[in-house]
């Protein structure tokens, strides 16, 4: 059914609007929601659905967590830490809460994001930064391949299409976790051990 509804391209702008991945982050969309949230609440105007939408986020960070605290791996590697692929936009992202608590959880956590560059960042991406995650610059590889050498599990937090032919590559003995649904809904490659989103 979903497939359906991505092929209309009349109503529907972009199909990635109706294919949901990891819980949202950014600068823009937890701020206005707690605003609405704020605002229905001076008027006295009841907003469930609204209402439910920062819990059931939060609930999607933890679900992450409690997979990969599951899965006895304690070498993770974390593709991806900006909110979404294609920005070094880092702040209220789940995947630095994800790397966060992992780490409070005594597992040594990797990262790969190739949009982030520590000396660019700026102003309140920085500072956010900075307060999350110190200590990034230690966590951060140079390479996806040198990511995937030193992990036990990868998980798959930002779309990077450029690395399709790579994860469908990695080692069998490699588990992926795909929490943006990158090989939807099974990948072609036999290679391919990860647990979809």
């Amino acid at each position: 059914v979903m497939e359906l509804f991505c092929r209309d391209t009349k109503l529907n702008v972009s199909a990635d609007y109706l294919k949901p991945g990891f819980a949202y982050g950014g600068s823009c969309l937890p701020k206005d929601l707690r605003a609405l949230n704020y605002h229905a609440k001076t008027l006295d105007v009841r907003v469930p659905l609204l209402a439910a939408i920062d819990e059931s986020n939060r609930l999607q960070i933890q679900r992450a967590i409690d997979y990969v605290v599951d899965s006895r791996a304690k070498k993770i590697g974390l593709l991806g830490l900006t909110f979404k692929a294609g920005t070094d936009d880092l702040r209220e992202s789940p995947l630095v809460l994800l790397c966060e608590a992992l780490i409070g959880k005594g597992m040594e956590v990797m990262i790969y994001d190739p949009n982030l560059v520590l000396s660019q960042l700026v102003g309140a991406n920085k500072v956010y930064l900075e307060e999350q995650l110190p200590h990034v610059a230690r966590l951060l590889c140079p390479s996806f391949d040198d990511l995937v050498s030193r992990s036990e599990l990868v998980i798959l937090g930002n779309r990077y299409e450029e690395l399709r032919d790579v994860l469908l590559s990695v080692n069998g003995n490699k588990e992926i976790l795909d929490l943006v649904r990158f090989f939807d809904p099974q990948p072609t490659s036999s290679n391919y051990h990860g647990v979809c989103w």
